[in-house]
């Protein structure tokens, strides 16, 4: 590939991925037999050439994933703070958070391996940091993604949850970080409590308990009695938050025009999965073009392994990042396969040429 072709190549991917990272996209799944869909935010800041952190922000019953998108605010926050946004759409407008909500309960829905299946399937689109990836949503949605802290704590690296609480057994597979922010004014979900659910507090100390926080709360006055409560001292230096705010249930607009948004995201970012936790299992490759050469991509730990499957062996294999900068390159001297050692490499999207003795390329994108 010449000099010129490599650019026009490079700027066509960038064009396409800027053109996209400027508008909320739907994206259809199938999961369990079941058509399902996410709403997807890329902000302008993306550019491929560094992983980002992901947040999946989940709707209340009756509500949807558009809606949460409008009034949650992450969006106003994407761009500057540098993260991905997913919306996902619950069936019949609910989530199984556990004996709530809806048909979604009702139905057995499968929601924690659902939320998997959205994770995975951004993964293979964009760079995500496996390392920061969040849980939050409002009502049946904050049940949710307190649900997800709980059971998938080994892909979540913490939750924020808005006006309800944890509604299964706290059993969480590692100690999660988790603010939990309520309207005193909740007509919705009392903020006290009733014989369907506990109150704040109780949900405060649920997960207090649950990731064996000790001493004392630090008590953090907003105004009034706006105030944040934290637990400091948990296993594994996570922390319980719990911020209780005049207002109602659609907590995001409340008496005194706190931001409670950018308070739940200055909690979540301060946190990743430790690096025992995280596993590099992805690997998707798709050609670009490789009508002359053909080869086989394999990945091993921390090799990947190229193979031709050509007449003519492998004279150079050469890895950019999406910015067009080289990263690698290894010289095949017409062997039929080359070991590229990518342990040093963070995840991300990544662009590969394969070169034969005859001069011909095939070009892959790689998704690590």
């Amino acid at each position: 590939m010449t000099g010129r072709k490599a650019v026009i190549l490079f700027s066509l991917l960038l064009a396409s991925q800027v053109a996209f990272a400027q508008i909320d996209t739907t994206i259809q799944v199938l999961h369990n037999s079941l058509q399902r869909s996410y709403l997807l935010h890329v902000p302008s800041s993306y550019d491929g050439s560094e992983a980002f952190p992901l947040i999946l922000d989940f709707h209340g019953l009756t509500s949807n994933s558009a809606a949460q998108a409008f009034v949650s605010g992450l969006r106003n926050l994407a761009g500057s703070e540098h993260f991905i946004i997913a919306w996902p759409q619950g069936t019949n407008n609910s989530w199984n958070a556990g004996p709530c909500c809806g048909a979604a309960v009702s139905n057995g829905v499968d929601d924690v391996d659902f939320a998997r299946k959205v994770v995975a399937d951004i993964n293979q689109r964009y760079a995500v940091d496996a390392a920061r990836i969040y849980a939050t949503g409002l009502s049946n949605g904050s049940a949710m993604a307190q649900r997800l802290a709980n059971d998938a704590g080994d892909l979540f690296a913490a939750a924020a949850g808005f006006a309800f609480m944890l509604l299964v057994d706290p059993n969480p597979v590692q100690p999660v970080p988790v603010i939990n922010i309520h309207g005193y004014d909740d007509a919705t979900v009392a903020y006290d409590g009733n014989f369907f659910h506990p109150s704040a507090q109780e949900n405060f100390q649920t997960w207090a308990t649950a990731n064996n926080c000790q001493g004392i709360v630090t008590v953090d006055t907003i105004s009034g009695r706006n105030k944040c409560e934290t637990y400091t001292r948990c296993d594994n230096d996570v922390q319980v938050k719990l911020c209780s705010i005049e207002g109602g249930h659609v907590i995001y607009a409340n008496t005194d025009n706190i931001n409670v948004t950018r308070i739940a995201w200055e909690f979540l970012k301060q946190f990743s999965l430790p690096q025992t936790t995280i596993k590099r299992t992805r690997f998707h490759i798709k050609p670009i073009h490789h009508e002359h050469a053909s080869v086989n991509l394999s990945r091993t730990h921390s090799k990947l392994t190229v193979t031709s499957n050509a007449m003519h062996g492998i004279e150079q294999i050469k890895l950019f990042a999406l910015n067009g900068k080289a990263l690698r390159a290894i010289a095949g001297q017409g062997s039929d396969f080359i070991a590229l050692n990518i342990a040093q490499l963070n995840s991300g999207i990544y662009l590969l040429e394969v070169s034969t003795d005859t001069g011909d390329a095939g070009h892959f994108i790689l998704s690590l």
